[in-house]
């Protein structure tokens, strides 16, 4: 009962915990699967309690996103399976803010749970931009400008997507 009313504000912590704590992590052994870990704790606790249609369409997205992700980190897809990953990644994403919107815009009185919930789909849709541009990258690597200075491999990182996706939605 504890977790089903604090949903959303377990769901806004992990966010906050995944945005705020990827860039110090990143290069390192753990980055990617730190990464990982949060933003899929994150996903699942925004999808437990929905209708078990939806959720087995979540799950099988999870599924997808989740193995195709192991296999692009253990070397075993190229840049198709990356492209796959992050297109499953964004349709996931979507789908967990349908649900928090469907959570948050019911009928029931407004709860902190619910602006927790609204405040959660917002970081959602900054880390569905920030996704949609690492496909794009992927994809059309000219698409956006980098500055081969700060990033020699001529790509964006996951921080500065973010950090770019969070400053268009502002």
């Amino acid at each position: 009962d504890l977790l089903k009313r604090n949903r959303c504000g377990i769901i806004l912590a992990s966010l906050c915990l995944f945005v705020l704590t990827d860039p110090l992590v990143v290069g390192s052994a753990i980055s990617s699967a730190f990464v990982g870990l949060v933003g899929i704790s994150a996903l699942t606790l925004a999808i437990w309690p929905t209708r078990p249609k939806r959720l087995l369409v979540m799950v099988l997205l999870l599924s997808v996103m989740v193995i195709t992700e192991l296999l692009v980190e253990l070397g075993f897809a190229a840049n198709p399976g990356r492209a796959a990953a992050r297109a499953a990644t964004a349709c996931f994403c979507i789908a967990t803010i349908f649900g928090l919107l469907d959570r948050v815009m019911d009928h029931r009185p407004i709860t902190i749970d619910k602006v927790f919930g609204a405040i959660s789909a917002y970081m959602m849709i900054g880390v569905l931009f920030a996704t949609v541009y690492s496909l794009l990258q992927l994809l059309q690597p000219q698409a956006l400008f980098v500055n081969l200075t700060n990033d020699t491999d001529g790509m964006l990182g996951w921080s500065d997507l973010v950090y770019f996706s969070f400053t268009i939605l502002t």
